[in-house]
């Protein structure tokens, strides 16, 4: 399970993003070859900061990953004890690479389908995994001049943000 979840989670993150941050983590500057190769791998037009979106992408990740666990956590702690902790992390990595694998049981998350906790932590799960991180951050960086805009957000979002989040509603 731990093999298959690394294998997930490297699928989700991609291997570029992983070999970027293997980079950060050990301090090793990136060359003009792997800045374009993983400005290409995470469709950035910009080569500036590439470092610090990298960063963000991994801690956005493991932050959502996170509060999903915690709240998969309030479901499975009950029902399966410590074992529900791992379960929790497991769902909430699976979900939100979209992988569509669980160790809950033989039949998968089918005895949750009246529990509205699991159902809405695993779809909103599935669609920010879905949605990427560019449109992360341009929906972040356009709630946060909210007031400037006077609730024009949709004007000021990316036409690539556009189009991800019409075609996610």
């Amino acid at each position: 399970q731990v093999v298959i979840l690394i294998l997930i989670q490297i699928g989700g993150l991609g291997i570029i993003t992983i070999s970027a941050g293997l980079m950060i983590a050990i301090h090793k500057k990136f060359g003009l070859k792997e800045s374009q190769l993983i400005g290409d791998a995470l469709n950035i037009n910009t080569l500036s900061g590439l470092a610090n979106f990298v960063k963000k992408v991994l801690i956005g990740t493991l932050i959502v990953e996170g509060v999903g666990a915690l709240l998969y956590m309030i479901v499975f702690i009950p029902e399966f004890g410590a074992k529900g902790i791992w379960i929790a992390i497991f769902n909430s990595v699976s979900a939100f690479c979209n992988a569509g694998i669980d160790i809950v049981a033989e039949n998968s998350l089918c005895n949750y389908a009246t529990n509205p906790l699991v159902n809405i932590v695993t779809s909103l799960l599935i669609i920010l995994g879905g949605l990427g991180y560019i449109v992360w951050w341009d929906v972040i960086r356009v709630l946060k001049d909210v007031k400037k805009t006077k609730w024009r957000c949709l004007d000021r979002l990316t036409l690539h943000s556009k189009i991800v989040l019409v075609a996610t509603f």
